[in-house]
């Protein structure tokens, strides 16, 4: 795990407590009857984010990363874009802020080559074409997990934010 470690992100070493949940996914995604669910819980700036990015770039599969605030969507996708050193991740935006059709939306989800895509609660609650294209990944195979990004807000937010808790 260290060569693509180094190969994906320029990182020597992983941080505390981040190779045990990345085996975890990583077994969970290459058996499919044995799913894994993992649940980190931890400090802002202790490398969550490596945890759920990295295994998808080994597998090969797409990750839905539902990411309920606007400014750390962006702001992860253009990190892990840098750090990438090519485009692995992209943000799915609501309709309002982007020319794309739903059919074009859901075209680029199944083929575009980013493997990280990033999108806010609302737009798979009310987006169609978003969820049927989650579903044609995950019935052949090549979605690897979805990332409820942000947790701990579920319950703050569930009044206002009833997608947030739809997600789940």
């Amino acid at each position: 795990r260290k060569s693509q470690l180094y190969e994906w992100f320029g990182l020597k070493e992983f941080r505390r407590e981040q190779l045990e949940p990345i085996n975890a996914i990583l077994a969970g995604s290459s058996n499919a009857r044995d799913p894994r669910n993992v649940l980190i819980i931890s400090p802002t700036g202790s490398g969550k984010s490596l945890v759920y990015q990295l295994p998808p770039l080994i597998s090969g599969k797409k990750v839905i990363i539902i990411e309920p605030l606007n400014a750390l969507r962006g702001n992860q996708v253009e990190t892990v874009n840098q750090k990438c050193a090519k485009v692995v991740a992209k943000e799915i935006r609501a309709s309002a802020e982007t020319d794309e059709s739903p059919a074009e939306t859901r075209k680029s989800i199944l083929f575009d080559d980013e493997q990280l895509l990033y999108l806010s609660p609302e737009k798979l609650q009310n987006s169609f074409a978003v969820q049927e294209a989650v579903r044609i990944l995950h019935s052949c195979g090549k979605l690897d997990y979805v990332v409820i990004d942000e947790a701990h807000l579920i319950y703050e937010w569930h009044e206002n934010r009833p997608a947030y808790e739809w997600a789940i």
